[in-house]
């Protein structure tokens, strides 16, 4: 065999063995790597958990480390984010209640409006509208009359009835202010906006709307009310505002049990 061809089968057994290793190394490592690849590419895209089982993990190699690895952290990724969710779940259904049950300490639990503690949350605004010197406001204060000779007479649930009723009276009238029950038979309504400025002829349509008042005792409702507005050379607080409205209520209450 002379030079040329030996040259010649050594380049080819050159060649054969390069194809060899370059089919081992396609199978043992490139093909591994794709699947490895794309099997990340589609966890990123899907976030499916699954997909972990199907990253080939055997081997004792780097590739076959770092595909364990890799599986493993898809499944701690997955645990993870189904730790998060359902965290996130109850942070909100947490919120949810507190809102809830946050309503319903400044609700009244008989006549659905707000509550004593609404009413005070609504003073603490009102002290901060004075610092600032933009105070435009009023109070009107309501007192149910003769509940107590209902409740004797008709029972308690006729005096429930009694109370809603006028509530409802109240809320009717004065629909441009908020309204609060801050006691038994007691109603406070904060005077704003409209009602601020029509105060007293609202006073004037609660009275006539007593006086024209139908149905069973427990329905008739007398109550009596009474008005003060905001006013800067005699006030220097909130709750002078609500004394002298107190004040004109218990006036005309006297005057009722005097008519009567």
């Amino acid at each position: 065999m002379n030079t040329a061809q030996q040259l010649g089968s050594i380049t080819l057994i050159l060649l054969l063995a390069t194809a060899l290793m370059l089919l081992f190394i396609d199978r043992r490592y490139i093909v591994r790597i794709r699947r490895l690849s794309d099997t990340v590419g589609c966890y990123a895209q899907e976030k499916r958990a699954d997909l972990a089982a199907e990253i080939r993990q055997d081997g004792a190699d780097e590739l076959g480390i770092l595909s364990r690895q890799t599986a493993g952290m898809i499944r701690e990724l997955d645990d993870y984010m189904r730790s998060l969710v359902e965290t996130t779940d109850e942070l909100t259904h947490t919120r949810e209640q507190v809102h809830i049950e946050s309503d319903l300490a400044r609700k009244d639990a008989l006549t659905g409006i707000r509550n004593r503690n609404a009413y005070e949350e609504e003073l603490c605004r009102l002290r901060l509208e004075l610092q600032k010197g933009e105070a435009r406001f009023g109070f009107a204060v309501v007192d149910v009359n003769f509940l107590k000779r209902i409740n004797d007479t008709f029972g308690h649930e006729m005096g429930n009835v009694t109370i809603r009723e006028c509530c409802a009276l109240v809320c009717r009238v004065f629909a441009h202010s908020p309204v609060f029950r801050i006691g038994g038979d007691e109603f406070a309504v904060i005077l704003e906006n409209e009602d601020y400025d029509r105060a007293e002829s609202l006073i004037l349509q609660f009275n006539q709307a007593l006086e024209t008042a139908t149905g069973a005792p427990w329905e008739k409702v007398s109550a009596a009310i009474g008005y003060a507005l905001f006013d800067p050379a005699k006030d220097d607080c909130v709750e002078n505002v609500f004394g002298r409205a107190d004040k004109a209520m218990y006036r005309r209450k006297r005057e009722m049990k005097a008519l009567r």
